[in-house]
């Protein structure tokens, strides 16, 4: 018989096999400035300190730490994923050079685990995200709809929970390949917690969290040490690049009143973006930045980068809008992938900017914690498509013209908005061994 043997009998066959002196040593991080208690405004700062030698696994980073919320008379809330609700904006800083600097933090990573984990996945990290709460009726819903948010014990003395998930949305966790910590002396992240009222409920005395603290965090992650002579022939090599995916969170507020054909002006500047969503906030609904509507009442979404539009054929609300869906499901990934899953239920996806307008008591329709607005519309700028993630720059660049957000609002907007556009983008990391000095290129 002549031929080549098929894979499952080729018994010759060897995976590769790592030798003995390779260890990996699980590294728990505690803050550089560290204290008994955190609060709104307050700036966290964890260094990755792992001296002369290592690599760290990107993919095991994840952080861990205890809450405390303090509610009124009546029952408070959380918005969004209770594990990131409490970060405004986090910083990525390599060598004294900020690389990332995440504003909103906390909307992204709502964004994100809506877009990304369907509803039985969010109820397998109920305790770990922070879901729920607020009694025991609660805690054992059965009705598959408390998945957003938690709803704090009114008077509670106080609610007192333990969190930990994966640093999502981050370029450092984005990189393909282990990062060598050993030339890099300097590794920062740094999380700055937000105010109470842009991720708790405030709408009034009875119900406000009138106080939030975090304790006894830590990030906790993989070192691996390869040995001294592996470490030797990375530290002789030229310049290489690290590829990564980065994330920007920028908003621009939509004046009540505002109809017709809007172009929106964003400027940043990359050099390929994967894709961009773009968030409707009903500023004076029940989750404030945490609910996201279609703000055109039926109208049209539109990107123009560079004099090319995305898609060609505008996203319509009105003639077409179950396509939004799928095309939000095109930036998490392929398409035709049983694993790409929401968390994105019909009605949560019908909020419009007059349904959710709090102050028009005949047009509000019943938006509450574990029914948000989760009107989310998703671009995908990538040459190969989102799933394709084999080439360097696969996405469009912003770095010659701004990204223009066209809008066709058919129903003049009945309350200020925020338009936020969320970006993801290719990042290459620059490694200098010779200099030990990192640059990113975005």
């Amino acid at each position: 018989m002549s031929g080549i043997l098929p894979k499952n009998i080729h018994y010759k066959e060897l995976p590769n096999s790592l030798t003995s002196d390779i260890y990996s040593t699980t590294q728990i991080l505690n803050p550089g400035n560290s204290k008994a208690t955190y609060s709104q405004n307050d700036v966290i700062n964890f260094d990755f300190n792992s001296g002369n030698r290592g690599f760290i696994d990107p993919k095991s980073i994840y952080i861990s730490y205890k809450a405390s919320a303090v509610c009124g008379a009546a029952a408070g809330d959380i918005y969004g994923v209770p594990v990131y609700a409490p970060f405004l904006r986090v910083d990525t800083i390599i060598n004294g050079q900020t690389i990332e600097s995440v504003n909103q933090y906390n909307q992204v990573t709502y964004m994100y685990e809506n877009c990304n984990t369907d509803v039985a996945g969010k109820a397998a990290c109920q305790y770990a995200y922070g879901y729920a709460a607020g009694g025991a009726a609660n805690v054992n819903d059965s009705s598959m709809q408390a998945w957003d948010g938690r709803l704090v014990a009114a008077a509670s003395n106080p609610d007192s929970y333990a969190v930990s998930a994966p640093l999502i949305c981050n370029i450092l966790t984005g990189c393909e390949k282990l990062i060598p910590s050993f030339l890099l002396p300097s590794i920062r992240m740094a999380f700055t917690i937000d105010q109470l009222a842009n991720f708790t409920t405030n709408g009034t005395v009875a119900n406000s969290i009138t106080g939030f603290t975090i304790s006894n965090i830590q990030i906790t992650y993989q070192l691996i040490d390869f040995g001294e002579e592996v470490q030797n022939m990375i530290a002789s090599m030229p310049k290489f690049f690290i590829k990564s995916t980065g994330w920007n969170n920028s908003c621009v507020s939509i004046p009540t009143g505002t109809s017709g054909s809007q172009s929106i002006v964003f400027n940043q500047r990359f050099a390929s973006i994967r894709n961009v969503n773009i968030l409707g906030c009903g500023t004076n609904s029940y989750n404030c930045n945490f609910d996201f509507i279609d703000i055109t009442n039926g109208g049209t979404y539109q990107i123009s980068i560079g004099g090319h539009v995305f898609p060609q054929l505008a996203l319509n609300c009105t003639n077409n809008k179950a396509a939004i869906l799928q095309e939000l499901r095109k930036c998490q990934g392929e398409l035709y992938d049983e694993a790409n899953a929401m968390s994105i239920n019909a009605w949560e996806f019908s909020y419009t900017d007059t349904t959710c307008n709090n102050s028009v008591a005949a047009a509000t329709v019943a938006i509450t914690l574990s029914q948000p607005g989760k009107f989310i519309v998703g671009i995908d700028c990538c040459k190969l498509g989102s799933g394709s993630t084999a080439n360097l720059l696969n996405g469009t660049s912003s770095q010659n013209s701004p990204i223009n957000v066209l809008l066709n609002i058919l129903t003049a907007t009945l309350a200020t908005r925020n338009l936020n556009l969320v970006i993801r983008y290719d990042a290459l990391l620059e490694i200098d061994p010779e200099t030990r000095m990192l640059s990113a290129k975005v």
